[in-house]
């Protein structure tokens, strides 16, 4: 069957915006006095953010008074300076060119919010490539369920073998398996660390002439 589409996770897979949050969180750790360990925080990645609580973690971990609310929002401040000069993952911006010369259809399915997602497209001149974007406030159910993959399906009116799925997160991977979905993992710098096995195939760099010629081939 020809692959006619191609779905993107966000966070860690078109733009490492996984690292900065985690470096944010650190540095807010370190200066009360505790650490955060990357085992710990990979808990919510490719999921929704509830999955793992920094401010219940750091309140385990120090005796200190803790202000939540200044603690998220310098949090943010953080990750958003940070991600003003985060760049398009290698590879991202010349395989969405191939793909949109070669006409396939192109997704976003993100378990983040509607407006972090949009915001990040945007901010990445990357959002007029993709016509469909789905993200936590359209489903239920956000990764490892596999809703978002069968809503993004669904909008890009395509049947699921011929569309293939990146992505970068072990939460991510299983809601594309669930999904009956083809997936190959493009690990960052922090899910590089993780087990990423249940994807169909790993490509620890991402080159469009390869990726064309595995899809062209069948492998994909």
């Amino acid at each position: 069957m020809k692959i006619k589409g191609i779905i993107f996770d966000f966070d860690g897979l078109l733009v490492d915006t996984e690292t900065p949050q985690l470096r944010a969180w650190q540095k807010i750790y370190a200066a009360n006095g505790a650490t955060l360990h990357l085992q710990e925080w990979v808990q919510c990645l490719g999921t929704s953010a509830d999955a793992f609580d920094p401010i219940a973690d750091l309140r385990s971990k120090t005796a200190r008074p803790l202000d939540a609310q200044a603690l998220i929002q310098h949090q943010r401040a953080l990750v958003n300076r940070d991600l003003l000069h985060e760049p398009l993952r290698p590879g991202i911006r010349e395989l969405l060119f191939e793909a949109r010369s070669e006409n396939l259809s192109l997704a976003v399915a993100s378990s983040s919010n509607r407006k972090w997602v949009h915001d990040g497209l945007q901010r990445s001149a990357i959002l007029n490539y993709f016509p469909v974007v789905c993200t936590s406030e359209d489903v239920r159910l956000v990764k490892p369920h596999p809703e978002l993959y069968q809503l993004a399906l669904h909008r890009m009116g395509l049947p699921g073998d011929e569309v293939v799925v990146l992505e970068d997160s072990p939460n991510g991977i299983r809601a594309a398996k669930a999904a009956g979905l083809f997936c190959a993992a493009y690990p960052n710098e922090i899910s590089q660390h993780l087990d990423l096995t249940q994807a169909d195939v790993i490509l620890p760099v991402l080159d469009r002439i390869e990726f064309f010629d595995l899809l062209r081939s069948g492998l994909i």
